[in-house]
């Protein structure tokens, strides 16, 4: 889903996934414009999470601890991510070529007690 990056584009997308006639049981938000408006429309549309849907995010922000119910989400460790490239930019500067490298900044699954119960569509 384009969700875009305006306030109104990203609450209208949200607005047309949950309302659409087969909305998900569970939506992965790549950022705190997409969690927010999956909140404020389900809230808006008396969509319960994680009764009726359970979110996602994919963030390093601290707007979980305002969302109710808690966010389950992956953490980014924004410092380490920015000190690699850091390094990986300095070192391209300083040898003045291309550097072929592989940097995995590990993230941690944060889990919160609020998923919806998925129910077999095949019965």
């Amino acid at each position: 889903m384009n969700s875009g990056y305006t306030v109104n584009t990203a609450y209208e997308s949200a607005t047309s996934l949950l309302l659409s006639p087969n909305r998900p049981s569970a939506v992965f938000a790549t950022d705190d414009l997409k969690v927010l408006s999956l909140y404020k429309s389900s809230s808006d549309h008396g969509i319960s999470i994680p009764n009726d849907i359970s979110i996602v995010g994919y963030s390093n922000s601290n707007i979980s601890a305002f969302l109710s119910p808690s966010l389950t989400r992956i953490e980014i460790q924004v410092k380490k991510l920015g000190d690699a490239g850091t390094k990986l930019l300095f070192d391209k500067i300083k040898e003045n070529k291309a550097i072929n490298s592989l940097i995995i900044v590990p993230t941690e699954m944060i889990i919160q007690n609020f998923a919806a119960n998925v129910i077999e569509s095949n019965k």
